[in-house]
């Protein structure tokens, strides 16, 4: 079994296609108990950029390192977690947003089109919309002018589209 989520239907979908679809969940940081460590670990984050001096700047640059961790993270419940500590310094640093996007438009292919990461940072409202929206387009834009198309970035908007628009399950 893939470590991604849970398979979902859409109704307007061809029955192949549904059982192909994996969507990411927060199932497992989710189930923690509220008084686990991990959740606690995860408040402890916001609380101690709050207690900074310079707020948006140790935000920021907590968020780096998160970011940079995220895509190694070798389990579904270390991704929650870290896209939890995200969400946490959101809160606190309104221009996260903004860097979180510009962090992931300037990433490699494969970190921009990572199915398990990109709904989440979307799902999180950790993304500036309007440029991921047309930074998606431009890249499939480009993958549609090549010689032969590029098929991973149709099948990543595709899988966007049935995630986010046709099982919308945020």
């Amino acid at each position: 079994a893939q470590d991604r989520g849970t398979t979902r239907g859409a109704r307007h979908m061809p029955s192949e296609e549904r059982e192909q679809v994996i969507v990411p969940t927060r199932d497992e940081f989710v189930r923690l108990a509220a008084d686990h460590d991990v959740r606690a670990l995860v408040q402890q984050v916001s609380m101690c950029v709050l207690q900074s001096h310079s707020r948006d700047d140790s935000a920021v640059a907590v968020a780096q390192k998160v970011f940079r961790r995220l895509f190694d993270a070798p389990s579904r419940l270390m991704r929650e977690s870290l896209l939890a500590v995200l969400e946490g310094l959101r809160d606190v640093c309104q221009k996260l947003t903004k860097e979180l996007t510009a962090w992931l438009l300037f990433a490699d292919l494969d970190r921009k089109l990572n199915k398990d990461i990109v709904p989440g940072l979307l799902r999180g409202k950790l993304l500036l919309m309007p440029e991921f929206d047309a930074h998606m387009a431009e890249l499939l834009l480009k993958a549609a002018q090549t010689r032969g198309g590029n098929d991973t970035m149709v099948e990543f908007v595709t899988f966007l589209l049935q995630v986010c628009v046709l099982q919308n399950p945020w």
